[in-house]
């Protein structure tokens, strides 16, 4: 069976902001699946922070992107075909192959997801680069410990399963305030809200939308 995918490939690197002009919208036809592989046709796709950094061509704690190669990232897909037995058609699996909208997917580097578990999109998020990004900050960086207080000073750019600015920023400051028991305070859109929420140190954070 001939199967197309389309993928955006990194055609130049950018200087400061990324534009349409870096990249490239490239369709080619995928070869035939080989034993221990899968085909994944992607659902949602990761469009995160570090991936600025991996698109100039510098020493850092990743690859860069290669120029002519689609970009990689996590990606939430459903299997359309399997070549290994751990996998059927209909799962929803987690993988890195990034932008691109079908792909073949060795099953070492495929995990399986429960789509009823969670929204698929927080599967990227919360519990994605940027989930584990922040849990590594506060547990093994920060060394976070009961008593203490979290400052959110990205809240009020965040989204959480659809939810509006102001909804996310009540839930990621519950949700750290929950984490060892230590106040939360989330950055506010004005100088009030900021000033309220500096006097209240953190005492209730809950009800500091």
């Amino acid at each position: 069976m001939t199967v197309a995918a389309r993928e955006i490939h990194l055609k130049s690197r950018p200087s400061g902001t990324p534009g349409p002009d870096n990249f490239a919208l490239v369709e080619r036809t995928l070869p035939d699946l080989a034993d221990g592989q899968l085909l994944a046709k992607a659902l949602w796709m990761s469009v995160d922070p570090y991936m600025r950094g991996r698109m100039s061509d510098r020493p850092s704690y990743i690859a860069p992107f290669q120029l002519g190669q689609p970009l990689e990232g996590d990606t939430i897909g459903v299997v359309e075909e399997s070549r290994d037995d751990r996998f059927k058609p209909g799962d929803v699996v987690k993988h890195f192959f990034g932008w691109r909208d079908r792909a073949i997917v060795d099953a070492t580097a495929a995990t399986r997801i429960d789509p009823a578990a969670l929204p698929l999109p927080a599967w990227l998020g919360p519990l994605g680069i940027p989930g584990l990004t922040a849990r590594a900050g506060l547990t093994h960086i920060a060394k976070l410990k009961e008593g203490e207080t979290v400052f959110v000073s990205g809240a009020r750019g965040c989204r959480l399963d659809g939810r509006s600015d102001r909804e996310d920023q009540g839930r990621a400051r519950r949700r750290f305030g929950r984490y060892g028991r230590e106040g939360a305070l989330g950055e506010g859109r004005t100088r009030r809200r900021r000033r309220h929420q500096l006097q209240d140190g953190g005492q209730s954070h809950q009800g500091a939308h």
